[in-house]
């Protein structure tokens, strides 16, 4: 009987003790959540900065200095403007945890130009925003800008520099078109920050090697005209940092998820020490409804916050994890899933 009771009481501590590493984990989780939330949302904050742009463009357009119906029509005719933002774009790069920040112009439909057509642009970066910012900003490096803004700015180029975009590139394909195109349609009606979009896979600038993801807002002025967009960029690498699978203490098996679920897909982040493959996926029927987009949600209306038990597929309707083992806890204010499996 003493041997019977003695054995019930260990395998009650036992489950115990199993609970309460459960629950660390999750705990672990759950604060790399709200980490990446914050960094996140506060990137996608570009208010400020587009408003800034506007009143440049307003007064500039005010002198004649520059004209709508040129103003996408080469870098010379955009140069002014370009040259009043600049320092607003560096300032914001390093306020932020971005590893670029960029600025395209045009004022006619991309669905009419050809792909080798050019569009004005100032791309800049910084491939490792942890460190001290340089004085002199010799840590940053221009990826796509006018010869004459390069020599004004006193910033060194990086070995896949141009002076502006193409078309059909993959910059303007993936961050500019869907949000650009959407507002342009739209006769810009709504505000900037409400066609704010990031890209759901990752790519590479053309020339660069870089695997990147992006947000961008579309620039609108007071009248509806839209003449351009503004974005941030983060490196693969980057947002690979942010999600340090060494903190999770499980022998070094642990695994952050962070997966896109919209189509085209394929694999945006990875943060294992196998460097496993993560799955993204299209979102079809599940049993965890589909929320709508961020921006447009209250908090309790998108990502659901239990754990459950895998397989299953998490998603808040922008991002999502195919997870295969518990525990696992979404996001519960973003429209994000962070998952460890």
């Amino acid at each position: 009987l003493i041997l019977l009771i003695l054995s019930l009481s260990l395998s009650k501590v036992t489950t115990q003790l199993d609970q309460n590493a459960v629950d660390i984990l999750q705990k672990q989780v759950e604060n790399r959540q709200n980490y990446l939330e914050t960094i996140f949302l506060n990137n996608e904050e570009l208010s400020a900065l587009t408003d800034s742009i506007n009143d440049s463009a307003r007064a500039l357009l005010s002198t004649g200095d520059i004209s709508l119906n040129t103003l996408d029509q080469g870098s010379d005719h955009c140069l002014p403007l370009m040259k009043s933002v600049s320092l607003d774009l560096l300032t914001t790069l390093r306020s932020k945890s971005v590893t670029g920040i960029y600025v395209m112009f045009s004022t006619h439909s991309l669905e009419d130009r050809a792909p080798d057509d050019t569009l004005p642009c100032i791309y800049l970066r910084d491939l490792d925003p942890t460190s001290s910012a340089s004085y002199r900003n010799s840590d940053l490096e221009l990826v796509r800008a006018p010869a004459q803004l390069v020599q004004s700015l006193r910033i060194s180029t990086s070995a896949a520099w141009s002076s502006a975009v193409t078309c059909g590139s993959p910059e303007v394909q993936n961050a500019m078109y869907p949000v650009f195109q959407a507002a342009l349609e739209d006769g810009g009606a709504l505000d900037s920050a409400d066609y704010g979009h990031w890209t759901t896979s990752t790519f590479t600038l053309s020339g660069d090697n870089h695997d990147v993801i992006t947000y961008t807002v579309p620039l609108i002025l007071p009248d509806g005209t839209v003449y351009g967009v503004l974005g941030i960029e983060m490196l693969e690498s980057y947002v690979e940092s942010l999600l340090p699978y060494s903190e999770l203490q499980n022998e070094a098996k642990g695994n952050y998820l962070l997966l896109s679920s919209a189509p085209p897909v394929r694999t945006p982040i990875r943060s294992s020490p196998l460097r496993m493959p993560f799955w993204s996926v299209p979102i079809p029927a599940f049993t965890v409804p589909k929320y709508p987009a961020c921006g447009t949600a209250p908090p309790q209306f998108r990502c659901p916050s239990t754990v459950r038990t895998p397989p299953f597929l998490m998603s808040s309707g922008i991002w999502s994890a195919l997870c295969m083992s518990r525990p696992c806890t979404p996001f519960p204010g973003m429209c994000c899933c962070c998952c460890l499996c």
